[in-house]
Order: C-alpha cells, then sequence, then structure tokens
C-alpha cells in the first residue's frame, strides 16, 4: 500500500529535501497546497501529519479548528492527527492549539521537553489527537530518554494547564501563526506551571 505526503514547499524545496533525506519508496510525494489537499483527501487515512512551517513558525492555516476538522474528517475512525508545532513564554500559542484540537477530538496530549513546558524556551512541541485514547503511557516510555528527554502529557494533565488561561478556540479568521522563535525572547523562569506539576 502507497502512501502519499503533500508538500507545500515549492518543487525546488521539495527536491532538496528528498536529496538530504529521501522518503521509503512507500511513500508517494506531491508538491501543493497542504490545506486544500487535507481537505480535498479522497479516501480516509490511518495518519495525518502536520508539519508547516514558514521562517521558523507554524502558518496560521494550520492553526484552526477548520484545519484539525478537515483532519478529523480525512481519519478513518480511530485515526491520529499528529502536529508539529512550537511555542516558547508565556505558552499562549500552546494553550490555545491544545484547546482547539480538544474541540474536534476526544483526546489531546503533547509531547515536549521540559525546559520548554518550564517557560525556558522556545521549542517545538509534538500534538497527538484522535478520538481513540492516545497511548500515553508507552508514548513516554519511548520519549524519556531522549535525546533530548522529552515528556509526553495526557489530557488529564494537560487540561488545567490550558484552563490557565482559557483560551478561545482558534478559527480561520482568528488564526496566528507561532509566535517567532528568537531566543533572546525567552530566557528566564525555569518552574513548571502549577497546573502540570500534580
Amino acid at each position: 500500500m502507497r502512501a502519499s505526503a503533500w508538500s507545500s514547499s515549492s518543487p525546488r524545496s521539495s527536491s532538496l529535501v528528498a536529496e538530504a533525506a529521501p522518503p521509503p519508496a512507500s511513500i508517494a510525494v506531491e508538491v501543493g497546497d497542504g490545506r486544500a489537499a487535507l481537505e480535498t483527501a479522497p479516501s480516509p487515512v490511518g495518519l495525518v501529519a502536520v508539519d508547516v512551517f514558514a521562517a521558523g513558525r507554524v502558518p496560521p492555516p494550520f492553526t484552526s479548528v477548520e484545519c484539525f476538522a478537515a483532519a478529523r474528517a480525512a481519519l478513518l475512525p480511530g485515526g491520529t492527527l499528529v502536529v508539529n508545532s512550537a511555542d516558547g513564554p508565556p505558552l499562549a500559542f500552546l494553550r490555545a492549539q491544545l484547546a482547539t484540537l480538544r474541540s474536534v477530538f476526544a483526546d489531546v496530549a503533547a509531547i515536549t521537553t521540559g525546559s520548554t513546558l518550564a517557560g525556558a524556551r522556545h521549542s517545538n512541541v509534538v500534538l497527538v489527537a484522535s478520538d481513540a485514547p492516545i497511548p500515553v503511557d508507552a508514548i513516554r516510555e519511548r520519549v524519556r530518554t531522549g535525546p533530548p528527554p522529552a515528556a509526553a502529557l495526557g489530557w488529564p494533565r494537560l487540561a488545567p494547564f490550558v484552563a490557565d488561561t482559557t483560551p478561545a478556540v482558534v478559527t480561520d479568521a482568528t488564526a496566528v501563526g507561532s509566535p517567532e522563535p528568537v531566543r533572546s525572547a525567552y530566557l528566564g523562569g525555569s518552574s513548571l506551571p502549577a497546573s502540570l506539576l500534580g
């Protein structure tokens, strides 16, 4: 069975990536608008991965409830959406993304480094969403030793973290890109938010 991977980049960018990290033979790469491809997926799939950055930021069209609903519609029952996101202090973007995913999917989890959750730096956060229970314990066991060591948090731990600021669900009309990764802007505090300490 062949899988398709949609790239939102230019043909030249895709060629450079293919040279550096060629995909397996079972992956057919098509260059085009990733959001449009998601919204018109011809048949359901078991996994949708959203890994889209422009100048180090996640573009607004890939952060909204409409985007996540299109991903859910493209999935088989119990399928999984994986989103490579990013944030830094005060983690407002991350909270809004979690709230938005949870408005679409029954279960949501996050994988990232402790220093990101502690507000010590800007970094990637992998978000996982599904209508089936996410095996957080198994994921945690796989990522805890790194490199770098990472934390895997399920919705029971994430819910109070999101509730700290009660963010609104992000729509296409209100969507903004992830924060610009300026390292100097993210120095400082290193203690975890109280809602994640439980």
